[in-house]
């Protein structure tokens, strides 16, 4: 019983081992990437695939589309930030158009004013226009009754 619960404990510690290994390879990869893509990168890209290479040279069985890795979350942020855009423009645009709205209809009003100001002052004009006639009219009459005066 003892035998057969160390060979268990060896192969558990062995795996366990192999386990870790895979998964410090895993992360130098991702390291080496993020190193690559800030840097000159040195990963052979075509149609989408990025050849990995570990750091000792050798590469991966299979080569993994940069898109489905499992830390690759650029695309989703990205979209959130054209989202956030989008609803940014669309909230400024419609506060715009309503303030621009609320001052055009101001002015609408003030020319309202103006025009009502405007109709009183010809109405005043008029008048004064009509006194004027009526003082030429007095005149012409007065004028006309000198002529006739000196005339005959």
């Amino acid at each position: 019983m003892g035998s057969l619960r160390g060979s268990t404990h060896t192969s558990i510690t062995t795996q366990a081992k192999a386990f870790h290994q895979k998964q410090r390879a895993f992360t130098d990869l991702e390291q080496e990437h993020l190193v690559d893509a800030r840097s000159a990168p040195s990963t052979d890209r075509s149609l989408g695939t990025i050849r990995y290479r570990f750091r000792d040279g050798s590469s991966p069985r299979h080569a993994r589309p940069s898109a489905s890795q499992p830390s690759a979350t650029l695309v989703s942020e990205m979209d959130a930030v054209v989202w956030t855009a989008i609803g940014l423009l669309a909230a400024t645009s419609l506060g715009t158009l309503f303030y621009l709205g609320s001052r055009i209809d101001g002015l609408g009003s003030r020319i309202d004013g103006l025009g009502s100001r405007i109709d009183g002052l010809s109405a005043r004009m008029d008048s004064r226009f009509d006194h004027m006639d009526e003082r030429f009219d007095a005149l012409a009459a007065h004028l006309d009754a000198h002529l006739d005066r000196h005339a005959s």
